[in-house]
């Protein structure tokens, strides 16, 4: 299913809810939908979420939250989870390829990604994120005033089918809201995740580049997108390459 079916099934399931009296009534995240899939995962959509934008008694802007096992996930639970696996690689002897080929075929393919193309991210069984690792990205939330939804990543490292779906729900949500190619849509997320990468693999590189701005770039959103960072050996082009 590409992103613009993806799309469309999910504002037709909006349009033929009372999302509209639901929202003027005050009630946040309080419909659902359980999203249909082939791989056995607890995955829901709650709306309307709370930066649903109504104008005229019309919406201009749809926001939802994705819950999986009934855990709510975000762009920084994916950043998490990215940066978590892509250490672990290192320290067996190898590169962070096989994540960024999964990201690019996510990027273009959504739920349809090549799947067999990605079963070698299940058989490395990679570890969840360490304590540690989970207090640092608590306290960058907690400096700039976020809340870090810790639950989505403590005692768990997501297999491949709950990554891949995971992101293609979330990052539909850019889509939806800000869609190229006026703005950016779901490349905004996946330059941060390809980011997100880069630092675990460089954690001493040249530009003083970290984790922290990666979770700071994915989590404010005042101004214009965050610049692409330069000078590193990050290829942004698959990415920009999205129509």
């Amino acid at each position: 299913m590409s992103y613009s079916v993806m799309r469309q099934q999910l504002l037709n399931e909006f349009n033929k809810s009372n999302i509209l009296q639901v929202w003027n009534a005050g009630q946040i995240n309080t419909l659902h939908y359980q999203i249909p899939n082939n791989y056995n995962l607890n995955l829901t959509i709650n709306y309307p979420g709370k930066k649903t934008k109504v104008v005229n008694n019309t919406i201009k802007a749809y926001d939802y939250r994705v819950d999986l096992n009934g855990i709510a996930i975000s762009h920084a639970n994916i950043i998490t989870d990215l940066y978590n696996k892509a250490l672990q690689l290192i320290q067996m002897g190898n590169d962070t390829r096989i994540l960024e080929d999964l990201l690019i075929d996510i990027a273009y393919n959504g739920i349809s990604y090549r799947r067999t193309e990605h079963l070698a991210i299940d058989r490395f069984e990679f570890t969840a994120p360490s304590i540690q690792l989970l207090n640092q990205i608590s306290t960058i939330h907690a400096r700039i005033q976020k809340t870090f939804q810790i639950d989505g990543n403590v005692n768990w490292s997501y297999s491949l089918d709950e990554l891949a779906n995971s992101i293609s729900w979330i990052v539909l949500q850019e889509d939806i809201n800000y869609p190229m190619p006026r703005y950016q849509g779901r490349k905004m997320p996946f330059y941060r995740y390809l980011e997100a990468l880069y630092c675990a693999a460089n954690p001493q590189n040249p530009y003083n580049y970290t984790l922290k701005d990666v979770i700071v770039r994915a989590l404010v959103h005042n101004g214009p997108p965050p610049a692409l960072w330069t000078g590193c050996n990050i290829n942004y082009s698959p990415i920009k390459s999205i129509k």
